[in-house]
């Protein structure tokens, strides 16, 4: 059977609305409802009171809690959730199951190849040497990064065209002219 616009008194419809609490509901029958369509706009997934135009009651802390956009004919694809931890994260699926990107919720830190960033920005390299790589501007291959302090009043300017610079164990710094 497929009724839609029915009042809450026939909720063991598929479609049905709700007219005491302004919203169409979804997936009727015993709680809890799959989708509720607020009158202002609002979509909840398993949220019965969407805060934000698309709230997703995430039911379980991994993948198959979150969301999945996956690549039409491919078994992979991207998600995104909340783990048991409390962190954010972004990250693959299907065949592949690596987190990306994870967010610590509380305090804001990010990673790109941890799971627990204890910094603004951690980066952790899982293959070859190197954790970050700048690609140089294609007119001279320059390229740099720009170390301030909390003022970004004073800092360190590093530049590669061929130059790199390295610190020592004794807080000095071997530098080399490229050709």
């Amino acid at each position: 059977r497929f009724d839609t616009l029915n009042d809450s008194a026939n909720s063991k419809n598929l479609i049905y609305r709700n007219i005491s609490a302004a919203k169409t509901v979804v997936g009727g029958g015993s709680s809890p409802d799959k989708i509720y369509i607020l009158d202002g706009g609002n979509v909840g997934i398993g949220a019965s009171l969407p805060s934000t135009q698309i709230h997703n009651l995430q039911k379980t802390n991994n993948r198959a809690g979150g969301f999945y956009t996956q690549l039409n004919g491919n078994n992979y694809g991207l998600s995104m959730f909340v783990n048991s931890g409390g962190y954010g994260v972004i990250g693959s699926n299907g065949n592949y199951t690596t987190d990306v990107l994870t967010m610590d919720l509380n305090s804001g830190n990010v990673g790109i190849g941890v799971t627990g960033p204890l910094s603004p920005l951690t980066v952790k390299a899982n293959v070859g040497g190197s954790a970050l790589r700048f690609i140089g501007r294609s007119s001279d291959g320059i390229s740099g990064i720009d170390f301030f302090n909390s003022t970004q009043t004073v800092g360190n300017y590093f530049q590669s065209n061929g130059s790199w610079i390295r610190s020592r164990a004794d807080g000095g710094f071997h530098f080399s002219k490229g050709s």
